[in-house]
């Protein structure tokens, strides 16, 4: 597998350590993702109920927050790893100007493409993962919020990025 991955980076770079950055973001993103959905749904979800004395007991006027208001906030973390990916797709293009001679021989090559696939390649199949694992949480926190919140209690289920991205309450 490394010897496919040399062709798409920048002569000299580790591939195990850019592999594993990616991996790094791509896990470090989601477990904040779930982490964040899921402590503001528990205080959302636990509003809706009366502790008494060993139980717990439905409110009569428990209504949960939109879907939208719960999950607020938890796509940001994706938004700085997606930045992340942008400066090394910069530091890929660095590493031909300044670590080696190697954008001057890269213009000599007939393919013109060639160093832009070595630079964006990787850093791009990086964000398309990462978009669509952000994607597949988002449906999955939904489900959850629908699943385990009591149906009377249901607030607004449908997604709306620009509420769920901004950190305004």
């Amino acid at each position: 597998m490394d010897k496919r991955l040399l062709r798409y980076l920048p002569p000299g770079t580790d591939t195990k350590a850019a592999m594993k950055n990616v991996i790094i973001w791509l896990s470090f993103a989601s477990a904040c993702n779930i982490f964040v959905f899921a402590y503001r749904y528990y205080h959302a979800w636990e509003d809706l109920y009366l502790n008494q004395i060993y139980r717990w007991v439905l409110r009569p006027d428990a209504q949960m927050p939109d879907f939208s208001a719960v999950s607020q906030g938890t796509l940001l973390t994706y938004l700085t790893s997606l930045l992340l990916l942008a400066g090394t797709a910069l530091d890929n293009y660095r590493s031909f100007h300044r670590e080696s001679v190697s954008s001057y021989v890269m213009r000599r090559i007939p393919d013109a493409k060639e160093l832009h696939i070595r630079c964006l390649t990787v850093p791009l199949c990086a964000a398309t993962l990462m978009t669509a694992l952000m994607i597949a949480l988002l449906f999955i926190e939904r489900a959850v919020y629908i699943a385990f919140t009591p149906t009377g209690c249901l607030g607004d289920t449908s997604i709306d990025l620009f509420r769920i991205l901004s950190m305004r309450g």
